[in-house]
């Protein structure tokens, strides 16, 4: 009887889901103790920590990485007549921010066989449109080579969308190459505070300009917006920023036995600085990856096509799919398997069979 249980437990495996320790919530009951749950002490202690763990700079806290990335547009000049270059495999998220600010965005493919455009294919994208900034998202914690696009257009603004990438390095630097960083809280991220997002600078004076942008009143010379994150997020975020190690090898670890599971697949390579945030096999194609998503759900486990074409950011922009081969192709054949922290052992074991014995069948 114990044991039908145990394996009815084990066979129900989400796609994703955060780890919150008993002292995330004690973290938290703290806080709401205190009756300072707006946005204060904590987002500003928050502010220093995450400085702290990058190795420098200096950060602003946000309700969102959304907003985020809107203020680090604003600061960074980019208005109506400014074009912006972002990758067409990424979130929406990025549109709305260049829309916000009434620019004009610029879609750019993937590598083969990548969710990253390479750098050479962002400075491409650079030149033919002459941008006056870009976003540049390290998909799924693999890391896009920031430097060579900084060096090749130093005066161009180069936003790092570090999302799905806190704790990768890129040449042994946490912090980064870009002009600006953002990051994101959300609950499927790295680390969670529920919502919230984050900007990084090295320049205390652009951090200075983005928080005039959280002020309530209108202190950057036009309408603000209440886009803090509020104590709540940040005390949450602290104390699982505290736990960050632990977070990423355990994500390293999942990702290991997964890898070794399914040795007869085509796997994105993951470079020892980055971050295992999604496990994803490419499959032969779309049929292929359909079937396979019915296996893993007949056995329990909750896998992920992840982007659906229509979430390109070329086809928000009416762009056509001839010049964006790579994505498409991408977008169609990938299946995300569950790799996050608050897996168990024994749901691990489960996963790490059941992806076995599917693959050698397969």
């Amino acid at each position: 009887m114990v044991w039908g249980i145990l394996k009815l437990i084990i066979m129900k495996i989400q796609h994703n889901s955060p780890l919150i320790s008993d002292k995330n919530i004690n973290d938290v009951i703290e806080t709401l103790r205190t009756g300072m749950i707006g946005s204060g002490r904590a987002c500003r202690e928050l502010e220093q920590h995450f400085s702290n763990y990058l190795g420098s700079g200096f950060c602003a806290t946000t309700n969102s990485g959304t907003s985020a990335l809107y203020i680090a547009l604003k600061v960074g000049g980019i208005r109506a007549d400014s074009t912006v270059v972002v990758p067409t495999y990424a979130c929406t998220a990025l549109l709305d921010a260049v829309y916000a600010c009434g620019a004009t965005a610029v879609a750019c493919d993937t590598a083969p066989n990548n969710f990253n455009p390479s750098a050479d294919e962002f400075i491409t994208a650079i030149s033919k449109c002459s941008a006056d900034a870009v976003i540049a998202v390290h998909t799924f914690g693999r890391t896009v080579d920031i430097k060579k696009i900084v060096e090749a257009f130093p005066k161009v603004l180069v936003i790092e969308d570090c999302c799905h990438s806190l704790g990768a390095q890129f040449d042994g630097v946490r912090g980064g190459y870009g002009s600006i960083s953002v990051y994101s809280f959300y609950a499927t991220k790295i680390i969670t505070g529920g919502e919230g997002g984050l900007i990084w600078s090295r320049s205390d004076k652009i951090i200075e300009q983005c928080k005039s942008y959280l002020a309530t009143h209108w202190g950057n010379g036009g309408p603000c917006f209440n886009l803090r994150m509020s104590d709540l997020n940040a005390c949450l975020i602290i104390s699982q920023l505290q736990d960050i190690e632990y977070l990423l090898n355990r994500r390293r670890t999942i990702f290991q036995a997964l890898k070794s599971a399914a040795s007869s697949q085509t796997l994105l390579p993951l470079d020892e600085q980055e971050v295992p945030y999604r496990f994803v096999l490419l499959c032969e194609d779309t049929a292929k990856r359909n079937e396979l998503q019915v296996l893993f759900h007949a056995k329990g486990i909750e896998t992920s096509s992840l982007f659906g074409y229509d979430n390109l950011l070329h086809t928000k922009l009416q762009l056509p799919d001839s010049d964006y081969v790579e994505a498409c192709s991408i977008v169609k054949r990938s299946l995300s398997l569950p790799c996050f922290p608050a897996l168990s052992y024994a749901a691990l074991g489960y996963l790490v069979h059941t992806t076995e014995s599917i693959l050698l069948t397969y």
